[in-house]
């Protein structure tokens, strides 16, 4: 039986969930090899967050929700991303409900405008994909062993490459963004190394917004600048994605 318009609240459990998805009223499934195929767009009367309970995680579940932070703050521009960063460098070796409380709450602020502004997520709404064109298709290529945030991650450095390649951003934005993402996403790289190629492109063309001929990705001319923009599949996409895992992941 399905209930339509149930009242409901949210107590998230983890990073992931406490810094980005509990806001946003998204809910959806896989379907096979692929993310979120299936869904609706319900909120809940009141979310309710025990930070604490972020202490009692794996620490790839601590990475796996930074990714997200990560991402958001990029969103937000260039003083909130140095910002976040710096902190970071103290979370390496120890998590802090302090810092934890101080990001969930920076990151919900950095997304509520845009889910107000665009609830169903059909125009500005697509910004908060960054790095998901691609993290989703890592996820999906390498049966989920790469934790959601962390293929995020991977994927931002990805979307950068790629923003690079097209002029869109200097190299080095690229060149400091891998640098600094190392620890966040490492030794997850090895794991992409090993996933089939082929499933990682016909992931990234499944989505049902791209066609055969174009993919539908969000760019970068840097933090706070982020676009949606349409790259063809052959002649740009793919030798990009390849060259990004065959050299810069490799090295």
């Amino acid at each position: 039986v399905l209930s339509r318009g149930i009242r409901w609240e949210l107590i998230p459990t983890t990073l992931l969930a406490q810094a980005d998805s509990c806001i946003g009223s998204k809910s959806s499934i896989n379907v096979g090899h692929y993310k979120n195929q299936i869904g609706t767009f319900w909120p809940p009367h009141r979310v309710l967050l025990a930070p604490e309970v972020l202490l009692t995680l794996p620490r790839d579940e601590i990475r796996s929700g930074l990714g997200e932070v990560i991402k958001l703050q990029l969103l937000k521009g260039q003083s909130d991303f140095d910002e976040l960063m710096a902190d970071l460098a103290t979370l390496q070796s120890d998590i802090q409900v302090d810092l934890m409380s101080k990001w969930i709450t920076r990151s919900m602020a950095v997304k509520k405008p845009y889910i107000e502004a665009d609830e169903y997520d059909r125009g500005i709404r697509n910004l908060l994909n960054y790095g998901h064109t691609f993290g989703h298709a890592y996820e999906s290529a390498t049966h989920y062993a790469i934790p959601h945030g962390i293929a995020v991650v991977l994927g931002i450095i990805t979307a950068t490459y790629l923003s690079a390649r097209l002029g869109l951003v200097p190299i080095g934005h690229y060149v400091e963004l891998k640098s600094k993402f190392a620890p966040w996403h490492s030794p997850y790289g090895s794991t992409l190394l090993k996933a089939d190629r082929a499933t990682i492109f016909k992931a990234i063309k499944h989505d049902k917004k791209n066609t055969d001929e174009a993919i539908n990705c969000i760019l970068t001319r840097g933090p706070g600048r982020m676009e949606k923009t349409k790259v063809d599949f052959i002649s740009v996409l793919q030798p990009a994605v390849n060259d990004f895992i065959d050299r810069e992941l490799a090295d």
